[in-house]
């Protein structure tokens, strides 16, 4: 296969991956106030946090998520907190609750307690989409992140434009089928699947460590953990914490019983979740464990165990009828009760592993 065709995977499999601790919609809010800090920082070293006023504008989307779970060090819900983590945290990487000094806390409550300096307005548009706007002294940096949680369109700095994507520098791979899928799987490109088996690898280091464990328990409590404002380093995909966990936590049972066996079928999971996520969009109304995931994992279960692509399709598409309409309501701890009947029924359906143990 042509080297340039592969890298293209290889970049869309690598820009799908990321490592975040807490609920990704917060701190994609985190993320865009930690940057718009950077760029004030890059123009005054003496800015004090206790000492902005801030306005977040959030879609709707992204509104409902971080009202609903809490964030990591605070431990509380809403677009408050996520902005006082970010006020507080490094914008250099996407994974703003990860650098926060834990010494800093006693400021951070400050900051909470603090009134007139904040303000958040929900949007009436879908999707994703956030626009943080600091302001220190007779400085405002404002930052808009919008389609990706670590995507930065714009960068503002009093009003004037220092940063934004231009046209044609973003080149993304489409994955037009499910055929296209089990062509590239099929060609066995070391690549992509050292991509795969290192994302299971990274993500073992938060699931439990016992020889035999139930991949449905250990699910339900990693979710939880995440929806509680736990700390964990959670490899994400697709922009999801929860889809990353349930893709991966039943793969890596199959990893540990059966090795690298499991990988092209993992592989297939991921482009399967990409492609589903191309064609729905990263984030909805709908609740992403049962409109995406359910039918990804049903492909690459399948896939191990053998099935030819037809029924790999109807596999996937029974998944998809089953879990069809279930809402979101926002990133809490019934995700978890969600996250573990979908993977309990997939498991059950498409491995035969009825208790997921």
């Amino acid at each position: 296969m042509e080297k340039r065709i592969v890298n293209d995977y290889v970049s869309l499999l690598n820009s799908e991956i990321c490592e975040v601790r807490g609920c990704t919609e917060p701190a994609s809010i985190a993320f865009a106030c930690a940057r718009a800090m950077r760029v004030l920082k890059e123009k005054d070293a003496e800015v004090n946090p206790l000492k902005v006023s801030v306005r977040v504008s959030v879609s709707r989307d992204v509104y409902r998520n971080a009202s609903t779970v809490k964030v990591p060090v605070l431990k509380m819900k809403g677009v408050k907190p996520a902005v006082v983590c970010g006020l507080f945290g490094n914008g250099s990487v996407f994974n703003p609750f990860a650098s926060i000094n834990p010494k800093e806390k006693k400021n951070m409550a400050k900051l909470l307690e603090k009134e007139n300096w904040y303000m958040a307005e929900p949007l009436d548009q879908p999707g994703l989409y956030v626009d943080a706007e600091i302001k220190a002294g007779n400085n405002i940096a404002r930052v808009i992140i919008d389609e990706k949680h670590d995507r930065i369109k714009k960068v503002y700095y009093n009003g004037k434009v220092i940063f934004k994507i231009q046209p044609g520098q973003e080149k993304v791979l489409k994955i037009d089928s499910i055929e296209q899928i089990w062509d590239i799987v099929g060609k066995r490109i070391p690549e992509l699947e050292s991509i795969a088996l290192d994302f299971l690898n990274k993500q073992s280091r938060i699931i439990r460590k016992e020889e035999r464990f139930n991949a449905v328990d250990e699910t339900e409590r990693l979710i939880k953990n995440r929806m509680e404002g736990g700390n964990l380093p959670v490899q994400t995909f697709t922009g999801s914490g929860n889809q990353g966990l349930l893709l991966s936590v039943p793969f890596y049972k199959l990893y540990k019983k059966h090795g690298k066996r499991v990988i092209p079928s993992f592989l297939f999971t991921l482009l399967t979740q990409i492609y589903m996520e191309q064609q729905k969009g990263r984030i909805s109304s709908l609740c992403g464990l049962s409109d995406k995931c359910a039918q990804s994992l049903a492909a690459g279960l399948s896939h191990f165990k053998g099935n030819d692509i037809e029924a790999v399709i109807r596999n996937m598409n029974l998944a998809g009828e089953v879990f069809r309409g279930m809402l979101c309501e926002g990133a809490q701890k019934s995700c978890a009760d969600k996250g573990a009947a979908i993977l309990g029924y997939i498991m059950s359906k498409f491995s035969g592993d009825r208790h997921g143990e």
